[in-house]
């Protein structure tokens, strides 16, 4: 029976213990075959440093290599330099594109980072340890380190504009490449400012854009605005201090639009106000170099800025600059990344006016003054005097340079100040208010200030014999707040190629990732197991497919040896650096099915026997093979038996569930889902190998939904597509899809019945009108459960919830909606299909049994958690007590978990 990954890793860990204890011969070689995507992934979004340049991961994959057809899988060979926290750039291999579950996770922050769940991260452990995590092992309360970083570089050409002006409209200059000059005007425009678009206005002449202005702004506006645009304004007086600046052109206002700035629709009367930035201004400006991206900052600041005031005392420098605050959170998360990008730390402060989230993006204490330089590289400022007294007042009272100051969290404050009381409990030693104040004693205890100086810690150390963990200073320690899966997308492998561990890590989005694989996890772990016997693990991975068969024995080489009193010639074997010495660890020969034939059989006498020749495997390590399963491979030579029988073989599955969630991905028809769902099918269906004939698997699967998509696209006749899906799926399977097919047809119309708030009876409505009186239905020669219809009915229904919560941006690019859905509110229809399952569940017939209720139950309120938590609380209590009673099959540990103590709340009796 296949295992899950952390099975394996069990596994194998017992072993290694077992090899320590008893000895290498009472332990085998292991070979781990399945799937590849079990580890190491970054989502497609996620930003890293190559080059000095900032780029998304997905696009630096997509634009060097092109796709190879396989169904969530496909193998690349990209060696590309990227960056760390450090100066020391890192060989990174990107060898694969995986579609897996992702988890995402947030910092109390505001910083975010998405990956599988096997991806590590650094974190400060409470006992001040540094250690990397997967995303699936971070709780609430963790500390993640996070590494502002300035990078300097960048590509400031911006995408071509095309745009064909009507005869009587005003032209004016568009610009190539991304300025100084042009940022701060976006920067300001997205803080104070107002897009009077075409695509909303209907009379052109009155298009343009409007931005808002204090009366020391209006010349450098008017200058930057003439330089670039080749444009004037007219300036209107607001008020005393506030003026606006209208730009009258339809042309401007289109290129605003197409670098990704748009205003909000208005919905009615009601005018909407607010922004909408697209994902592709913000590639504009993540890839723009230092000095736009200070400009874009300097003019959000200017335009929607300002201070958070010192409470004890408002006259004194103010504590924080706030760069911009704004109801729209994107504003603030991409002013909080490109600051960054910058050096500076900053965090996300949500707050509430009018009864309406605010947020505001805050750097405080030390970053505020490095942001204020940043600024003063610029230009000048009309809050310059603020940036000034920020700048010189934080100066004086920390008595050095900005560059040399370090970051503590609390929880290690709280650390040393433990270590200090037992050190003067156990000396009996008394220190006077001279001693504390010259150690810094005051801004240890002072929790609110966490920016200290490194003189600090020495000085702690050398008063109170406290051994402090040296932190770097950049880092920033801060909590997780929040994590939550992020259902199924593509993620890409990245391998760091060096054997040093200690750099087998990369920035990303800032946060400190590093080279995640499932073995060398469980080196991680073993070190920390083995760290009190002085017993330190290393590491050796070996891409077989690589080598040649020369490379595993070494080179021959002429030599002299003394045999008999006689001296003759012999040869001798020059070994690779690869092999160890001495030492312990884990020896990893991965894609052995991908090596040729000569050099699988040059490993034979290795994994077996531990010795190639004269050379032998130290006993402190352990052999691990792995390989992706034949058919999943690209091209694989399979193991010969004596190979094969030198492995102990654990095989790695992947469940329905995963495949699932990539299918809704992956856009596979509908047809092909539902025909799965039910779990009397999925188990059996899902994958049946058959070595003389099609049989269904993940791949063929997909095979089918291509053929359906075509089917309907280029109406090929019924006849080729029956034929089609047997050639596919063989023709047992094929021949009852197809019948499943015909017999769901009859009942197409029960989901939008229950979407709009009707309620079909079992047996009355959905059983009837296909005709099916008995469990068993016969269509086309084959016999199909009746609750098949009911399946499809609950299965439709959901899927129309999702088309819904569409609807309205289906409607905005004037795409055709169903006309019976197109009044209806995502709310009420996810309602409708709420009180249709609670309906079924109260009737409690056989026709309806409650189990498959309930998993309908639950895969609402995993989908729509807070929706349902609102308008239907029954369904959570009924999915809790189904959870914690066991009842539900294939339920995870953490989703159990999670329902006792969700139980608590919601059922005290439980």
């Amino acid at each position: 029976m296949p295992i899950n990954v952390e099975q394996a890793k069990d596994f194998v860990k017992k072993m290694y213990l077992r090899l320590l204890d008893e000895g290498p011969e009472k332990v085998p070689a292991i070979l781990l075959q399945g799937p590849p995507g079990l580890g190491k992934h970054c989502s497609s979004d996620t930003w890293i440093i190559v080059d000095d340049q900032l780029t998304r991961i997905g696009e630096l994959v997509e634009s060097r290599v092109k796709k190879i057809h396989n169904p969530g899988f496909n193998e690349l060979e990209i060696p590309v330099q990227i960056e760390s926290f450090d100066e020391i750039p890192r060989l990174v291999n990107i060898s694969s594109v995986v579609t897996v579950p992702t988890i995402e996770i947030e910092t109390e922050t505001g910083h975010k980072l998405r990956g599988a769940k096997d991806h590590l991260v650094l974190t400060l452990d409470k006992s001040g340890v540094f250690m990397y995590k997967r995303l699936e092992d971070l709780e609430i309360g963790d500390y993640v380190v996070l590494v502002p970083k300035f990078v300097e570089g960048g590509s400031n050409v911006l995408p071509k504009f095309e745009y064909i002006p009507s005869p009587r409209e005003k032209r004016i200059e568009i610009p190539e490449k991304m300025t100084p000059e042009l940022a701060y005007i976006l920067g300001l425009l997205i803080g104070d400012g107002a897009i009077k678009s075409p695509r909303v206005r209907k009379r052109r002449h009155r298009c343009g854009i409007k931005i808002g202005a204090r009366p020391e702004m209006i010349k450098t506006i008017i200058e930057y605005m003439k330089q670039i645009f080749a444009i004037e304004p007219r300036v209107l007086k607001k008020s005393e201090n506030y003026y606006t600046l209208a730009f009258s052109s339809s042309m401007l206002a289109e290129f605003i639009e197409f670098l990704g700035i748009k205003e909000k629709e208005p919905i009615g009367r009601r005018k909407k106000k607010g922004k909408i930035i697209e994902d592709k201004f913000e590639e504009i400006i993540m890839k723009s170099t230092a000095e736009c991206r200070i400009a874009f900052l300097k003019g959000l600041f200017e335009s929607d800025g300002g201070f958070v005031k010192n409470q004890k005392d408002p006259n004194r420098t103010p504590t924080a600059l706030v760069i911009v605050g704004n109801r729209e959170r994107k504003i603030a998360e991409l002013a909080q990344k490109v600051a960054m990008t910058l050096g500076v730390f900053t965090a996300i402060k949500e707050e509430t006016k009018v009864g309406k989230p605010y947020y505001k993006c805050i750097a405080w204490n030390i970053n505020g003054i490095l942001l204020a330089n940043l600024f003063n590289r610029v230009q000048h400022s009309e809050k310059n005097h603020y940036l000034q007294l920020l700048k010189s007042k934080k100066l004086e009272r920390l008595r050095d340079s900005i560059d040399n100051y370090q970051y503590l969290p609390s929880f290690m404050r709280d650390l040393i100040i433990e270590k200090v009381k037992l050190y003067r409990e156990a000396t009996g030693k008394k220190f006077s208010r001279k001693v504390y104040r010259e150690c810094g004693w005051r801004h240890l205890r002072n929790k609110r200030g966490r920016d200290l100086h490194p003189e600090f810690f020495k000085r702690i150390a050398d008063t109170f014999g406290v051994q402090v963990i040296e932190i770097p200073s950049d880092f920033r320690f801060v909590r997780v707040v929040s994590k939550r899966d992020t259902g199924i997308e593509r993620v890409y492998d990245l391998c760091v190629t060096t054997d040093d561990d200690r750099l087998r890590n990369y920035w990303s989005n800032g946060f400190i990732s590093h080279n995640s694989q499932a073995i060398r996890q469980c080196v991680v772990e073993l070190n920390e197991m083995l760290r009190s016997r002085g017993i330190k693990l290393r590491y050796i991975d070996v891409r077989l497919s690589q080598f040649d068969p020369t490379d595993i024995k070494g080179l021959p080489q002429f030599a002299k040896k003394r045999v008999d009193h006689e001296v003759e010639d012999v040869v001798k074997w020059i070994l690779p650096e690869v092999w160890p010495r001495s030492g312990y660890g884990i020896l990893f020969l991965d894609e052995i099915n991908l090596a040729p034939p000569a050099v699988q059989a040059s490993c034979y006498q290795l994994i077996l026997d531990r010795k190639i020749g004269e050379y032998k495997l130290p006993r402190g390590w352990m052999v691990i093979g792995a390989q992706n399963p034949p058919e999943q491979a690209m091209i694989a030579y399979p193991l010969p038996p004596p190979l094969r029988n030198r492995f102990i073989i654990l095989d790695i599955a992947v469940d329905y569930e995963v495949w699932r969630r990539w299918a809704e991905l992956a856009n596979i028809h509908e047809d092909v889902i539902s025909f799965l769902e039910p779990e009397y099918r999925r188990e059996q269906y899902l994958l049946r190998f058959d070595p003389e004939r099609p049989f269904p698997s993940p791949r063929s699967w997909e095979f089918v939904s291509h053929v359906l998509e075509a089917a309907g696209d280029y109406m090929i006749p019924e006849e080729e597509v029956r034929e089609a899906v047997i050639g596919a799926i063989g023709p047992e399977v094929g021949i009852e899809f197809l019948a499943w097919r015909s017999l769901t047809r009859k009942v197409k119309d029960v989901p939008s019945k229950i979407v709009r708030g009707l309620k079909p009876h079992p047996v009355k409505d959905i059983y009837a009108e296909a005709g099916a009186k008995d469990e068993q239905v016969e269509v086309e020669g084959k016999a199909l459960p009746r609750l098949d219809l009911l399946w499809f009915a609950l299965d439709g229904a959901l899927k129309l919830v999702d088309y819904v919560k569409t609807i309205p941006e289906r409607l905005a690019k004037g795409e055709r909606v169903r006309p019976e859905l197109a009044r209806l509110s995502f709310e009420e229809a996810l309602k409708n299909y709420c009180d249709y399952l609670l309906y079924l569940y109260d009737l409690n017939i056989p026709e309806a049994p409650r189990d498959v209720v309930v998993a309908f139950m639950r895969r609402a309120y995993r989908k729509y958690k807070e929706y349902v938590e609102r308008i239907a609380p029954r369904i959570v209590k009924i999915v809790t007590q189904w959870l914690i009673t066991g009842k539900i099959k294939g339920a995870s540990k953490e989703e159990i978990e999670e329902a006792k103590r969700r139980a608590k709340k919601l059922i005290p009796r439980v």
